[in-house]
C-alpha cells in the first residue's frame, strides 16, 4: 500500500475489507478478471473502489451504491445500464444490462436511453462502467432525466466482480 498518513492508514484497510474483495485480490497475488481475462493486480483492482468509497463518505457523490445494494436494486426491479463502449460490454457484464455508450449519452442525453428500451421516469436505473468514473459522468449529465431514479454502481464493475457476484459474457 503507498505510504498514506497514520491516521488515514486503519480507515484504508477497513475500507478494503468493507469492499469485499477476495482473499486472493487482498493477499496482493492478482485476481484472474472475469471481464476481460486479464490478471490485474490487487492493487489495480482497489484503488479505483476505495476512490469511490472516499467519494461517498465526504458527500461528494449523491447517488452510489454498492455492488451488494445494486444487487438489491435490480432484484427489486431497476434496470443496469453500460456506460462502456461495445466493445467492452461484450467481454462481460452484469447480467441484463443493457448497453448505452456514454459517447452515446453525451451526444442525445436522455434520448440514447429512451432509444434502448429505458423508461427514465419511471424505473430505477443503475449505470456501470468498468471503474465508476464513466458511469459517474453520465449520473451527472443524465440527472435532470433520472431524477431520484439513477444510480451509479460504486467502484463500477470492479467492484462487482471483487463482491464475486455474477458477469454475463458475450453480449451482442
Amino acid at each position: 500500500m503507498a505510504r498514506f498518513p497514520a491516521f488515514l492508514v486503519p480507515l484504508l484497510q477497513g475500507l478494503r475489507l468493507k469492499i469485499g474483495l477476495s482473499t486472493r485480490a487482498r493477499s496482493g497475488r492478482g485476481m484472474q478478471s472475469a471481464f476481460n481475462g486479464n490478471t490485474r493486480t490487487a492493487r489495480n483492482l482497489r484503488i479505483p473502489v476505495m476512490f469511490g468509497a472516499f467519494k461517498s463518505m465526504f458527500g461528494l457523490s449523491d447517488r452510489e451504491l454498492s455492488p451488494q445494494e445494486t444487487l438489491q436494486r435490480i432484484q427489486g426491479g431497476a434496470l443496469v445500464v453500460d456506460v462502456r463502449e461495445p466493445d467492452e460490454f461484450t467481454h462481460g457484464s452484469i447480467p441484463h444490462a443493457l448497453n448505452v455508450p456514454l459517447s452515446q449519452i453525451e451526444l442525445r442525453g436522455a434520448d440514447a436511453l429512451r432509444a434502448a428500451g429505458v423508461s427514465v421516469k419511471t424505473v430505477d436505473v443503475v449505470l456501470i462502467c468498468r471503474s465508476g468514473t464513466r458511469s459517474s459522468t453520465a449520473i451527472k449529465q443524465l440527472k435532470p432525466e433520472l431524477g431520484p431514479h439513477g444510480f451509479n454502481l460504486q467502484g463500477g464493475l470492479m467492484a462487482w466482480v471483487g463482491a464475486g457476484l455474477p458477469v454475463h459474457r458475450g453480449h451482442s
